[in-house]
């Protein structure tokens, strides 16, 4: 009987559109992210100007489990991959994943997606509810920045075309920016319009999942959310906030992810936690992403991240998801370390066992106390 129950639940969810044929496949490119020991590290969105100019820094990308990168002369990729980089990052380390940056989803009036392809295609440009060109994504802007319309096959067939081009290039997947999870820009949309607009995403991807094949990463922006359910992975942006309520957001969010078998990327904004600030990486960013099973996704602009991750190294893998520990603070266990996080407004002292743990700096310790919203990682002594 609950079999039969279960069946038809899935028949409804496919039948209304939260859940498609595609998403009851495997997504391989996530069973191999998960099989990674933590933490699992991404730079989101490194620039080929910014390799240029610090040729080095390949050596430590090479070490991370997941790079995109980002064409700093045409922000979005009006062109070719940047596979001569991602060759030489995989020469030094054949397991990163390396991804493009591709948005053709809002597109400068200067690219060739616009001076070209959509001068034979006008009716693949976006317009509101009254027939207006539809700008994005800052008023500032003006008019230099089109949005296109996913709702019309030919964009769809140019889109799923151009991720075709990229990944046949070498590239183990793409990273689809912009995909509208609400309509915050308050254009002139009627929700049903939005909603097909989002359909139109998910066909897209849909699309492009037949045609690169399910071994090629789909980081699509935006939390997330049950209509888009192609994509491996799922981004937050600059979402994880030292309070108690961005925190369980946090959680939840990385829950729905694990509901659509999804991972979450998280990534930071350029800046957060530079300087003097960097130890908010250490004693909340990092224990708040080891308390789930998402991405760590690091920004480019600081090499305090590399000197970290020097010196935390692997961690191995999670005994158990999160848990309390004596009614005091979050915990979890992992093979080679224990993270501990006070989500409470009130200073914890924790009591550890004698010779067991070292902060990562290689010292022992037997009690750790934590203020409010403040975590740890300890290492575990062999």
């Amino acid at each position: 009987m609950l079999y039969r129950v279960s069946i038809v639940i899935i028949l409804i969810l496919i039948g209304c559109g939260f859940i498609n044929s595609v998403t009851l496949k495997p997504h391989p490119s996530n069973k191999y992210l998960y099989s990674l020991e933590s933490p699992k590290v991404a730079m989101n969105q490194i620039s080929t100007k910014k390799i240029r100019q610090n040729p080095g820094i390949i050596n430590n990308l090479a070490n991370l489990d997941m790079v995109i990168i980002n064409k700093t002369e045409d922000l979005f990729v009006d062109g070719d991959s940047s596979y001569v980089y991602a060759k030489k990052i995989k020469d030094l380390n054949s397991k990163v994943k390396v991804l493009q940056y591709l948005n053709i989803s809002d597109v400068w009036s200067y690219q060739k997606t616009i001076t070209d392809w959509a001068q034979k295609h006008p009716e693949a440009l976006l317009k509101d509810d009254k027939g207006q060109l539809v700008y994005s994504y800052r008023k500032d802007y003006g008019t230099k920045r089109y949005m296109m319309d996913p709702t019309k096959s030919i964009w769809q067939d140019y889109y799923v075309a151009r991720m075709k081009k990229i990944t046949d290039q070498g590239m183990d997947g793409i990273f689809v920016d912009n995909l509208w999870r609400s309509n915050w820009q308050n254009f002139n949309i009627s929700p049903v319009r939005f909603r097909q607009i989002q359909e139109g995403w998910e066909t897209t991807l849909q699309k492009a999942r037949n045609v690169i094949g399910y071994n090629k990463i789909i980081v699509g922006n935006s939390p997330p959310y049950a209509l888009y359910q192609i994509r491996d992975i799922t981004m937050l942006e600059s979402r994880l906030q030292p309070t108690k309520k961005s925190l369980d957001s946090y959680f939840d969010l990385s829950k729905q992810a694990n509901n659509y078998r999804q991972l979450n990327l998280d990534t930071l904004k350029y800046g957060s936690y530079t300087g003097s600030n960097f130890y908010r990486v250490t004693n909340f960013y990092l224990p708040a992403v080891l308390l789930t099973d998402n991405i760590w996704g690091i920004p480019n602009d600081s090499p305090q991240y590399f000197e970290l991750l020097n010196k935390l190294g692997k961690i191995g893998s999670s005994l158990g998801p999160a848990k309390r520990r004596d009614n005091l603070v979050l915990e979890r266990d992992y093979s080679r370390a224990t993270v501990l996080l006070n989500d409470t407004d009130q200073i914890k002292t924790i009591q550890l066992s004698p010779n067991t743990y070292k902060t990562i700096d290689n010292t022992p310790v037997e009690q750790v106390t934590l203020s409010p919203m403040q975590g740890v990682v300890l290492k575990k002594i062999n």
